[in-house]
């Protein structure tokens, strides 16, 4: 699986996502906090929350947004995700 490969690489190329969010999204064990996400799409329209909201089924299990689980878990004050999101933005 991708992921699982993302967290053995880890060990050798600078990835910025934790390997606790990345085992949370193979497992679908993270609570996603969707309020964090603002979406603009091509058109202009701008709208806060999950990107598959009004565009399909929600299917959580099947999420993608590795940043989304990231910033999650950084509002659950998970120290790996806090400081994952201190490597890429605050630089």
């Amino acid at each position: 699986m991708a992921l699982e490969h993302a967290i053995r690489l880890k060990k050798t190329y600078p990835i910025i996502n934790s390997a606790r969010s990345l085992r949370g999204m193979i497992m679908n064990g993270w609570a996603c906090h969707d309020d964090l996400l603002i979406n603009c799409d091509p058109d202009g329209l701008i709208t806060q929350g999950c990107y598959a909201k009004g565009r399909g089924a929600v299917d959580c299990g099947h999420c993608g947004f590795t940043p989304v689980a990231e910033a999650s878990a950084a509002l659950d004050l998970h120290p790996g995700s806090i400081l994952a999101g201190w490597r890429a933005y605050l630089r």
